[in-house]
């Protein structure tokens, strides 16, 4: 499943906690920004905007809301509406009895 805003953020926290970030940009901000990506996704956002920040300036000593502006544009969530969709319909399935059934003997 893709996480929460909850479990985003604290991707978040995890995946930039030794970056240098400019005070404009919050956990909370990226997390709400990243609904819909994955664990991963975040990581790959992350990166991609500390890589932005070094390819503007190899000396950067902060990474800026732009650099994420950026990461947002270049990173493609991996896993797709329609897939996303289709896990939780599956879930949905399991947790109502609609799903199959399955006889030990």
């Amino acid at each position: 499943p893709l996480p929460d805003k909850a479990a985003r953020e604290e991707r978040v926290k995890v995946h930039a906690r030794d970056m240098p970030l400019s005070k404009e940009i919050t956990a909370q901000g990226i997390a709400l920004r990243a609904e819909g990506v994955s664990g991963a996704d975040i990581e790959s956002l992350c990166r991609e905007a500390a890589m932005a920040a070094l390819r503007q300036d190899m000396n950067a000593d902060k990474v800026l809301q732009k650099h994420f502006d950026i990461a947002f544009e270049q990173v493609e969530p991996s896993v797709t509406t329609a897939q996303a969709k289709s896990y939780e319909a599956s879930k949905l399935k399991g947790k109502t009895g609609d799903g199959p059934t399955v006889a030990y003997t």
